[in-house]
């Protein structure tokens, strides 16, 4: 009988996350709980749970810097913060706090349904208009072969009290490269759809050029996409649509150079 990745979750007592993980690696098209999966699917997705070869160093579904964002403790079906959440990316490994630095702009880390992206506040890609007037409205311009690093401040339970992206040297070790951008079909004036909405459109997007970047299908790859979109602030008074699809290793480690034609 059909089921859906959560009542799969549920049925066999793990993490919906390690269900999604568990569709992705057998070629199981599912983005978020409520995806359904016929028996066939159902019944490959349990022999890998069962048989205790998940990788659960993420979700290949979104991660990117460290845990808070990359990894911390996944809240009940990846607890969502103001938005997508401050919650982790996903189980990432833990990474070690990172200084914030001057150039970094304020993003909201987010995890829904297994899916993992980050939500600037106020836009990613470009410029503004006027000249930001505080740290959070500042814009980071981000652009197709940028690397970049996340600095996350976590509390001790390991959940995120503070995510910042910073530009940084590709040939330097860096936590994600920006391979393509996407824009969202939604009209000027329309209101923020939801973090979920947007997080799903992005990384059925960003997922679509990852082959063609990278050099192999993205079920083959050791590496992850994880997207960066404007939340609220910058979609609604900024207008900002545009949305940076970024490469990062699975196992959350940095990455050295560019990603493309990488094939692995």
């Amino acid at each position: 009988m059909a089921t859906t990745v959560g009542k799969l979750a549920n049925e066999l007592g793990v993490p919906k996350d390690q269900v999604l993980d568990a569709c992705k690696r057998t070629g199981v098209t599912a983005w978020s709980e409520h995806t359904p999966l016929d028996d066939g699917e159902t019944d490959r997705v349990v022999q890998l749970v069962q048989a205790g070869s998940m990788a659960m160093a993420a979700p290949h579904g979104g991660g990117l810097l460290p845990p808070p964002p990359y990894g911390g403790p996944p809240p009940p079906g990846y607890a969502p913060p103001p938005g997508y959440g401050p919650p982790p990316y996903g189980p990432y490994p833990q990474p070690t706090p990172k200084r914030r630095g001057s150039a970094a702009v304020k993003i909201v880390a987010i995890v829904v349904g297994g899916i993992v992206a980050l939500a600037v506040v106020g836009t990613i890609l470009g410029e503004q208009e006027d000249a930001p007037s505080n740290e959070e409205e500042a814009g980071l311009e981000l652009v197709i072969g940028d690397c970049w690093d996340d600095l996350t401040d976590q509390d001790a339970t390991e959940q995120v009290v503070d995510a910042f992206l910073q530009e940084k040297p590709c040939s330097m070790p860096h936590d994600a490269e920006v391979f393509a951008e996407v824009t969202h079909p939604s009209p000027a004036g329309e209101p923020y759809p939801g973090d979920l909405a947007i997080s799903e459109f992005s990384q059925f997007e960003c997922v679509a050029r990852f082959t063609e970047f990278v050099g192999i299908p993205y079920e083959q790859s050791s590496l992850d996409v994880v997207s960066v979109f404007p939340q609220d602030v910058g979609w609604e008074r900024l207008e900002d649509r545009r949305i940076a699809c970024s490469v990062v290793n699975l196992d959350g480690s940095p990455l050295t150079g560019s990603a493309r034609g990488l094939a692995r």
